[in-house]
């Protein structure tokens, strides 16, 4: 379904303004010129346009989510990227660090950057300083060359693509084509760059000489 909009009224479908204020973001996403707008209903579809458009990607992509599951979709889609990454596309994912913890950990992400591609976590903070760990990134993005946007309520995830066979969530996101998806990415640029985001590293590799990696004495275990 192709539709022109005024899209005056896409800030608020997308993001909370709460958020954007906080982290400095004051562009009103407004633009008198027509804009292709594809609906997307079907999680299956919704799933297969994301795919299609890794495969047409020909410089940038960038993810943003609030949840990104191991699952068959989080590997399929995260198969595509590394496939995208490898043909010199450039690939960059945020993705909230509470809601992503036990799924892509910082040993996993580091296998995505070894693939080529560039990850970081949103809001680090430690879950018992609540001032700070409630803050949280709900963004849902999908962004090809600047160029093409899908938005809506879709994490990365089989029940959001009608892929689980337990449940499946009811939802819907949209295609975007347009000048105003330019003004759109500055937005993941900005979250991006904020200080709230950052690189984790997996541990290093234990050395053999170190001591509290090994069975110990008491003797041992009382100077650790």
């Amino acid at each position: 379904m192709l539709r022109t909009f005024k899209f005056a009224i896409l800030l608020a479908f997308m993001f909370s303004s709460t958020f954007l204020k906080a982290e400095g973001i004051e562009l009103l996403f407004k633009s008198e010129k027509p804009h292709q707008v594809t609906i997307l209903e079907s999680g299956l579809a919704a799933f297969q346009k994301r795919l299609d458009l890794i495969e047409q990607a020909q410089s940038s992509i960038d993810l943003e989510y609030f949840i990104y599951n191991d699952d068959r979709a989080g590997k399929i889609l995260s198969q595509a990227l590394a496939r995208a990454a490898k043909r010199g596309v450039k690939v960059r994912l945020i993705l909230d660090n509470f809601m992503v913890a036990r799924t892509i950990s910082a040993f996993l992400a580091q296998e995505f950057v070894d693939l080529g591609m560039d990850v970081r976590f949103y809001n680090t903070s430690p879950l018992i300083i609540l001032w700070k760990s409630q803050y949280r990134n709900h963004r849902k993005t999908f962004l090809v060359d600047r160029k093409k946007i899908i938005l809506g309520g879709r994490n990365i995830g089989d029940e959001y693509f009608d892929l689980s066979h337990e449940y499946n969530f009811v939802d819907r996101d949209m295609l975007v084509e347009g000048e105003i998806v330019n003004d759109i990415a500055k937005t993941f640029d900005m979250i991006w760059d904020s200080p709230l985001s950052e690189n984790l590293r997996r541990p290093k590799r234990p050395e053999w000489s170190d001591l509290k990696y090994k069975r110990a004495s008491r003797t041992q275990r009382q100077k650790l």
